[in-house]
């Protein structure tokens, strides 16, 4: 019987949706599967749902609770089982073999709950947490019986009986099922007695899915941002994985959104805590969250393209050389969509715990604060999560609490610009010359905020949200000089090619695709806005609402956590059945 023990090298490949989407991609999974087993590995696959289905089935409540039925032509219901059927028929799947009579089950019974949607006209955050789960269970059925069917011994491990969400007395609903926690821990224990009840050989791959585990009662959850992503990575700590790989729309980590900035270069090497830094600061390739259990085991991660599987990737490691004095820029970044809050005292110099009472009710309301500047008289900070959105009533009540503080000002359509590096205080010089020069072309744009990381990982500005992008480019141009075009990219160091020498010449990369990996953050959109959504028809495209990836809710295979989180999700929670 195979088991977890700790001499298995566990290799941890996690796929996001548009890497699962059709059978051509499968393909690409089925030989790094073999790739992983030839090397002595023992592979562990992460999937997410199916490129889009998130968001389809986000519809799906949207019209069960507007009293469509499941059978009316043209429902998302009927597009969520068509597309499994398809990707099953392209995958050689018989619609009569036993595998596949577990895919029926899962579509008849995410039917039954739709339609007990249309009776009862309520959807909570537990009941949407409960239908969302289909999409990881549906994409990792079919991935199983599609790696079987390569004569690879396989078995489907349920990740809710791999993973607890942690709560607190203060969590609300829509957090609790919506947007979890799952402390990292290492316990093959739990591995192997789940291994067990599959009968599964010894060194046979294992499929389970992204994005999902239970709470402590049992009930369903999901892992909100950059949940896929992280739980890739929670399961890499629970396996003491020797290697994390993310398999994406891109190559790693760039310079900057190649989106909206030029001549962007690849970034080969990093350590984690910079690599944090970068997804903190708006590089959505990766969340910040699913560094966490990586780093607390020094588990190596590697991010790779699934469309290019012999390209260039970007591994991150422990490595970090604190002797070095030279400085290392690494990129330039921008969230937009910030809220800016500026709480002004007169009485505050010289008044002990005033800080302390400001920063109480964002504890007690689970506001996340991101920047933070003083001066004698006034505190001012920016908003990372909100739960809510800003017209929601729990930003009403932080407001009114602060309110007793001091005199209050907001300004929400804010971006923060960051440059992201190594001991950045040794380039403050060219730092300097390189901001002055941006904001002499710019004589509109004004710097409300300038804070510095106290690790001297980032200096960042906040800028007028129309502003941002500008700002990012003319910093971009004066810190990385693009190469020639007959210069021969390095061999060696930090920086590889540039963006579009990466994609091949007759592919132009899409909206959709590049958005959640340099996505900003949104917090004046409300969880029910389309409206990025409709922009671009792709299939790649990320994760629902959240505030510090609000976007479009399937851009992350770059993308690939893309099925992350039920886009109406808090206005589900808030309208119905709460």
């Amino acid at each position: 019987m195979g088991g977890a023990g700790a001499d298995q090298k566990w290799v941890v490949l996690k796929y996001g949706g548009t890497s699962v989407a059709s059978a051509a991609r499968w393909q690409i999974i089925i030989d790094e599967v073999k790739r992983v087993r030839q090397a002595g590995e023992r592979p562990f696959v992460v999937v997410s749902a199916v490129s889009q289905v998130t968001n389809r089935i986000n519809k799906c409540i949207e019209e069960a609770l507007r009293g469509v039925p499941t059978d009316e032509e043209g429902c998302s219901y009927q597009w969520v089982k068509s597309t499994h059927y398809t990707l099953a028929d392209d995958l050689g799947l018989a619609r009569k073999q036993q595998g596949m009579i577990v895919v029926r089950e899962l579509l008849e019974d995410l039917e039954k709950k739709l339609k007990g949607i249309v009776l009862t006209q309520e959807a909570s955050p537990k009941l949407i947490a409960r239908i969302s789960v289909f999409g990881e269970a549906l994409s990792s059925q079919l991935g199983l019986l599609a790696i079987q069917a390569a004569d690879l011994p396989c078995v489907r491990l349920d990740a809710r009986r791999l993973m607890t969400s942690t709560e607190t007395v203060m969590q609300q609903d829509s957090d609790r099922y919506l947007n979890a926690n799952v402390n990292p821990v290492c316990d093959l224990v739990v591995v192997g007695e789940q291994l067990k009840t599959q009968d599964a050989s010894e060194n046979c791959a294992v499929i389970t899915q992204g994005f999902i585990a239970s709470t402590p009662k049992g009930d369903d959850c999901l892992l909100g941002r950059g949940g896929s992503d992280t739980s890739g990575a929670l399961l890499a700590a629970l396996l003491g994985a020797v290697r994390l790989e993310i398999w994406t729309d891109v190559h790693g980590l760039f310079t900057s959104d190649p989106r909206h900035v030029n001549h962007t270069r690849h970034i080969r090497t990093t350590n984690y805590r910079v690599a944090q830094e970068l997804a903190s600061m708006g590089a959505k390739v990766l969340h910040p969250r699913c560094l966490v259990p990586v780093s607390h085991f020094e588990i190596p991660v590697e991010v790779h393209n699934t469309a290019d599987p012999l390209g260039p990737c970007t591994r991150i490691t422990s490595s970090k050389d604190d002797s070095a004095e030279e400085p290392r820029i690494m990129a330039v970044t921008q969230r937009s969509g910030q809220v800016l809050i500026n709480i002004t005292n007169l009485n505050m110099w010289g008044e002990a715990g005033f800080l302390s009472r400001v920063f109480l009710p964002f504890g007690e309301l689970d506001v996340s604060v991101d920047l933070v500047a003083t001066s004698q008289y006034a505190v001012s900070l920016t908003l990372d999560h909100i739960p809510g959105g800003v017209d929601g009533d729990v930003f009403a009540r932080l407001l009114d609490r602060l309110k007793g503080l001091g005199t209050v000002t907001t300004k929400l359509k804010c971006a923060v610009v960051s440059v992201v590096g190594e001991r950045l205080r040794n380039a403050l010089t060219s730092l300097a010359k390189s901001l002055s020069e941006a904001l002499a072309t710019m004589p509109n744009c004004k710097v409300h905020l300038m804070t510095q990381s106290s690790e001297d990982l980032n200096l960042s500005w906040v800028v007028d949200e129309d502003q941002g992008k500008e700002l990012v480019q003319g910093l971009h141009d004066r810190l990385f000089i693009p190469l020639a075009p007959d210069e021969p990219v390095p061999t060696e160091g930090m920086l590889g090619n540039a963006w579009e020498a990466l994609r091949p010449s007759t592919e132009a990369p899409t909206g959709r695709e590049l958005r959640k990996n340099w996505s900003g953050s949104d917090l004046t959109r409300q969880a029910s806005s389309e409206q990025d959504c409709q922009e671009d028809s792709s299939p790649d495209a990320k994760n629902g609402w959240s505030p510090s990836n609000a976007g479009c809710p399937e851009a992350k295979d770059a993308v690939d956590s893309d099925e992350d989180k039920p886009k109406h999700a808090k206005s589900f929670a808030e309208g119905y059945g709460q």
